[in-house]
């Protein structure tokens, strides 16, 4: 996991670092150990970016959907004149790939097939490619994936 502040200075920071506090303790309330690999601290408060490694059981698929940016608002503590302000902070969650792991693909059960599709409007030349992977026994599942 990834913590960056967002625009806003100080208060992101802090926001960040509190972010960043709760994911340690939520990790650890849920018996799942929780690696700061990289911290950077901000000037006056909180930190410019952190990255988190945790491992137990399924830590990716808890995470998973905290990805995304996080707001806050709230009375500055920062601020002289006490007035509001929100705050922005983005989470990124990637799963560590075991490479391992070995796939093979047989040829014989999979249907190959490669769509191409053109369109002109307004002057604009697009062009779409994709190649799709149907796999005939046993699932029958579709993974397309652009080319």
């Amino acid at each position: 996991m990834t913590i960056k502040p967002g625009a806003g200075g100080t208060e992101s920071q802090d926001w960040a670092s509190i972010l960043l506090r709760m994911y340690l303790r939520w990790a650890e309330r849920r018996g799942m150990t929780a690696s700061v690999l990289d911290e950077t601290p901000g000037e006056e408060a909180g930190i410019k970016s952190a990255t988190i490694q945790f491992s137990g059981e399924n830590a990716y698929g808890l995470l998973a959907g905290e990805t995304g940016v996080h707001r806050l608002v709230r009375i500055s503590p920062f601020d002289q004149a006490a007035r509001r302000h929100t705050s922005f902070a983005s989470v990124f969650v990637i799963p560590e790939i075991d490479d391992r792991i070995e796939i093979n693909i047989r040829p014989r059960t999979c249907a190959w097939t490669r769509s191409d599709r053109w369109q002109r409007r307004a002057n604009v030349n697009k062009v779409e490619t994709a190649v799709r992977i149907t796999h005939i026994r046993p699932t029958s599942s579709l993974d397309a994936r652009p080319a």
